[in-house]
């Protein structure tokens, strides 16, 4: 693909190829700072086009493709298998089925700051937290 024609999308592109976040890229390209135009102009095809052919003729360069990182997953695992490193091998064939979407790591995410108005809550949504809470907490022993 050609370089843009419009210069700033042209830096743009590059500045979001290079993993910048889309507002430092936006300003980088010689833009006023706008979080909502930056967000917008991101999904230019022509910005979009440019960005993927950037990112694909770096990992071309690094030679960093999906077929190679799951050989070298392989060979390390092999030779932690050799080397009696179970654990090693089992982190190897675990990477190995991320990077292949078989695995998809999920963490929860909870707000311990979030503030509750208590004088709204219904019977029901007591009970609720008053359930989630005994859940977690340590058993209490009765005598």
């Amino acid at each position: 693909m050609p370089i843009l024609n419009n210069q700033r999308h042209e830096r743009m592109a590059r500045s979001l190829a290079e993993g910048k976040p889309v507002v430092q890229a936006y300003e980088d390209a010689g833009y006023k700072p706008n979080r909502s135009n930056s967000h917008r102009l991101k999904e230019n095809e022509g910005i979009k086009s440019a960005v993927a052919e950037l990112k694909g003729k770096a990992a071309a360069k690094l030679e960093i493709t999906l077929e190679k990182l799951l050989r070298d997953l392989e060979e390390i695992k092999a030779n932690a298998k050799r080397d009696k490193q179970h654990s090693a091998a089992a982190r190897a064939t675990e990477l190995q089925a991320k990077l292949a979407g078989l695995m998809i790591e999920r963490r929860e995410v909870t707000n311990l700051n979030a503030e509750i108005d208590f004088t709204r809550l219904t019977e029901a949504d007591r009970r609720s937290i008053d359930a989630m809470i005994e859940k977690v907490s340590a058993p209490v022993r009765r005598h």
